[in-house]
């Protein structure tokens, strides 16, 4: 238990460290921009997620399909955080190509697996890493809701600044990913136990 709860408050100062970074070695214009040290973080959190899952997909002796949904659901957010990036090189819109095909591969896989699928979100609505999931997701709706223009317009008024908002939605957004992130260790955490026979810490 107190190993978790240092584990997560560290995390929680990780993540306030990297808006306080961009903040001390970016120019205005650039902080909390598309291509900041928040956004590379959001980026890096998605990437190590889907990486992870699908080596737990691969290694698994069992098929995993609802480690394999998430995995595909966290590359088409990856793609989508990196849209603008994309079209650095590429045409305007490119990024919805991809993200089209993963979203296909996703409602496939899903449909062809849904019962077990199904099965296994019951199994994990039971267990610590789903509080910590749910979390995250819900923490990654709000962000969104949060950073709202029309909030901090209305807020601000005649001095509204668009990076304050960008800082509050970003970086709510990557407490999100992080929380996220350490909801899919703890699952993988609790699948290996209980393949090994061990109880769930």
């Amino acid at each position: 238990m107190w190993i978790r709860g240092v584990a997560y408050v560290l995390l929680a100062l990780l993540l306030a460290e990297v808006s306080m970074f961009e903040v001390r070695q970016l120019e205005p214009l650039e902080r909390f921009s598309e291509f900041g040290y928040v956004e590379l973080g959001q980026s890096v959190l998605l990437a190590a997620m889907v990486l992870i899952l699908f080596i737990a997909v691969l290694r698994s002796p069992r098929p995993e399909p609802m480690l394999q949904c998430f995995a595909i659901g966290f590359a088409i957010l990856l793609v989508r955080e990196n849209d603008q990036v994309l079209e650095l090189f590429l045409p305007h819109g490119v990024w919805k190509w991809p993200a089209l095909a993963l979203l296909i591969w996703l409602a496939v896989t899903f449909f062809r697996h849904r019962l077990a699928v199904l099965e296994s979100l019951r199994n994990l609505s039971r267990t610590p890493a789903f509080g910590v999931l749910l979390a995250g997701f819900t923490a990654l709706v709000f962000s969104r809701l949060f950073g709202r223009g029309t909030l901090w317009e209305t807020l601000m008024g005649d001095a509204f600044l668009r990076d304050v908002k960008n800082a509050a939605e970003e970086g709510v957004e990557l407490f999100a990913l992080g929380l996220i992130a350490a909801g899919v260790v703890e699952l993988l955490i609790q699948r290996r136990q209980a393949d090994d026979g061990r109880p769930a810490a």
